[in-house]
């Protein structure tokens, strides 16, 4: 399902659309970037638009899978410009390490000049664990999952506020920094609900053009604290949108 989500919306980036000033171009030539863990394997990517890699497959019993994707790609005509990062681990027939660190690679954008206009748009940090069967096992990493997203209208880090998370230590996130929204700047240091987060942005007018710096999600190596006995699952997701308004 991830595999052909990722195919899909780099399919939709990649589309070129008749030129005209309404265009959200990117300007930049940087690439993204994904690499991936399982067990004494690695593996990486990199692409300018979408990075996205399954280790080792989707039909084996456990996998480890991330993406990285940037839109829009030159030409894209007012889609949502974002950076999203992804990963989830799947504990089914191994006990294997995994890990995960993506990047989305600083990427600048030149807006169309129908103007005045301000962009809005949410920053969410998600982290879940799902677990079947009487026999559920916590997942313990060597040290805490992290995100960095920033842009025009935010800059925020997010760390995971245990090294281990299970069935009695569901994942929360501790994070920092500030946004921006039509009250102006607002601090950010809390610990988040059961899950994430997500922060509702919002800048006007905005420039002629901007920059996503760059966006990271790190997910360090981990794996469960007994060999799994049912169904295990990770999701982690840091994702940074904004649209015209």
């Amino acid at each position: 399902m991830f595999r052909s989500f990722a195919l899909t919306t780099a399919m939709l980036f990649v589309v070129a659309a008749p030129a005209q000033v309404s265009f959200i171009t990117r300007t930049d030539s940087l690439s993204d970037s994904t690499q991936l863990t399982f067990g004494s394997g690695t593996r990486s990517i990199s692409s300018p638009s979408t990075a996205w890699l399954v280790f080792p497959t989707q039909s084996d019993p456990s996998y480890n899978y991330g993406y990285a994707i940037t839109g829009p790609t030159a030409g894209a005509q007012r889609p949502v410009v974002t950076n999203d990062l992804l990963n989830r681990n799947v504990f089914r027939a191994h006990n294997l390490f995994m890990s995960y660190n993506a990047t989305a690679n600083g990427h600048t954008f030149r807006l169309p000049n129908d103007s005045p206009f301000g962009l809005f748009g949410p920053v969410q940090f998600f982290a879940r664990y799902n677990a079947t069967g009487l026999f559920q096992r916590d997942v313990v990493f060597s040290a805490a999952p992290t995100a960095q997203m920033s842009g025009p209208t935010a800059n925020l880090s997010a760390r995971l506020s245990s090294t281990r998370i299970g069935q009695f230590n569901l994942p929360r996130y501790i994070v920092t920094g500030y946004f921006l929204n039509a009250s102006g700047v607002n601090n950010v240091n809390l610990i988040t609900p059961v899950g994430g987060i997500t922060f509702n942005t919002f800048l006007a007018p905005s420039a002629a053009t901007f920059s996503m710096p760059i966006a990271r999600l790190t997910v360090p190596s981990n794996r469960l604290t007994t060999p799994p006995r049912s169904v295990t699952s990770t999701e982690f997701r840091a994702n940074y949108e904004l649209r015209l308004r």
